[in-house]
């Protein structure tokens, strides 16, 4: 398979799970894939990001040596919320290097706080936060008190979110 001209040829699940299967868990062709991820074709990137969000769920392990390009994108605001909510949506299930948790944990904060931010990738960060605080149960207070400040003008899936969050740690 030609991973290029897969991702030329549409934006679908079919697609994203053809380029997955294709990858399995060959770290070359991976390596392709976030290439194509990081490159400057912004329609491309987007797709890209949804084939990677895909496979680092299937294969978290694939993420291991991106973390520090997965990380820099996030915080990249010229990047669509695409990119964003499929990097958040990685490290749901990727692991989180102890160097890198720190600084997911604030980029993530941040999103949660943000009404402009889209709803997923802020719903997705609850989570990523949440990975961490179960680590380091003291840093449970400030997303506990975002989350309390917010809740009433998030939406439904938010609110879901935020409210399993806060039965757990509020």
């Amino acid at each position: 398979m030609n991973i290029a001209h897969k991702l030329a040829e549409g934006h679908s699940k079919q697609i994203t799970t053809e380029i997955v299967k294709y990858i399995g868990n060959n770290p070359a062709r991976f390596k392709e894939l976030v290439n194509y991820f990081l490159g400057n074709d912004v329609l491309i990137s987007q797709r890209a990001s949804w084939a990677l969000g895909d496979a680092v769920c299937g294969q978290p392990d694939m993420a291991n040596p991106f973390h520090r390009i997965l990380i820099d994108c996030l915080k990249n605001p010229e990047n669509h919320n695409s990119i964003r909510r499929n990097i958040v949506r990685i490290y749901q299930a990727a692991n989180i290097p102890n160097d890198y948790e720190a600084e997911l944990y604030d980029v993530c904060l941040n999103f949660i706080a943000d009404t402009d931010e889209a709803i997923a990738v802020r719903a997705f960060s609850i989570r990523v936060c949440e990975r961490v605080i179960e680590k380091y149960p003291e840093m449970a207070n400030e997303l506990v008190e975002i989350i309390k400040a917010n809740i009433s003008i998030w939406s439904s899936g938010l609110k879901s979110r935020g409210s399993k969050f806060l039965k757990k740690w509020g």
